[in-house]
């Protein structure tokens, strides 16, 4: 039997990452990694043998060196395996959204939130669904409005995407387009993409990465805020996922 049929990490092994949060960055302790009896248990014995004296003890030359030699590499091994151990963790999950009519892949569970946000226009509805792993925020909020009204969708379009650099300071950078999917057989349809990095207002840094679109009387805005950018294969994975439904 596998550690993964076990359902837990064997003695001397690190468990499924994917299935640990930073309580495994013990798990270098647990493997005996940097205790000599567990090397030496492992040697040949014929090896052993040739270095040790008649009184038991190891002779301090060749086997001392070697054992050095061991308990580096094992020791590097232990701190890489306690570095992915302790990189965040994401666990991926579509979920599909009723009232905002759309689709995305969370890194964690996402919760929900709703509140009216005030507009050039006025107040208008908007909800959020956000999900975070460590100091970063995986995010799509929908603004609805109140008809198909392609001037008021783009002026809203307009206020989150400047609203969300003032967020990093960058109100410069430059968005471009992109084409965001719809479900089934329906064509996608343009969207404004844009990524910035700066200081914000309490001298904190922050990476964002953002893609907005409007159909019909939503607006759209999926982002992925933080202290310090995610890999871009995160980033891509959740905004490339979002789907219009």
């Amino acid at each position: 039997m596998n550690a993964a049929d076990a359902g837990e990490p064997l003695a001397g092994q690190v468990g499924n990452v994917g299935h640990l949060g930073c309580g495994a960055c013990h798990a270098a302790d647990d493997t005996g990694i940097g205790d000599a009896p567990f090397f030496l248990a492992s040697w040949p014995r014929g090896f052993v043998a040739q270095h040790m004296t008649d009184n038991g003890r190891f002779l301090s030359s060749n086997l001392l060196t070697s054992m050095n030699r061991v308990v580096r590499v094992c020791v590097m091994l232990a701190a890489t395996m306690v570095l992915v151990a302790c990189s965040p963790r994401y666990d991926w999950r579509e979920v599909h959204d009723k009232d905002g009519a759309y689709a995305a892949t969370y890194p964690a569970k996402p919760t929900q939130d709703a509140r009216e946000v005030k507009f050039a226009s006025g107040p208008l509805p908007m909800q959020m669904q956000a999900a975070r792993v460590d100091a970063a925020l995986f995010a799509v909020g929908v603004v609805t409005l109140p008809s198909d009204d392609a001037t008021l969708r783009q002026t809203v379009l307009t206020e989150l995407q400047h609203g969300l650099l003032a967020n990093v300071n960058e109100a410069t950078a430059a968005p471009v387009q992109v084409m965001v999917r719809q479900a089934g057989d329906a064509p996608a349809i343009p969207g404004l993409a844009v990524s910035a990095q700066g200081v914000a207002s309490d001298k904190t840094e922050r990476y964002v990465a953002a893609r907005f679109v409007g159909r019909g009387n939503h607006v759209y805005q999926v982002v992925v805020l933080a202290t310090k950018a995610p890999s871009k294969e995160q980033v891509d994975q959740f905004l490339d996922s979002f789907t219009l439904e």
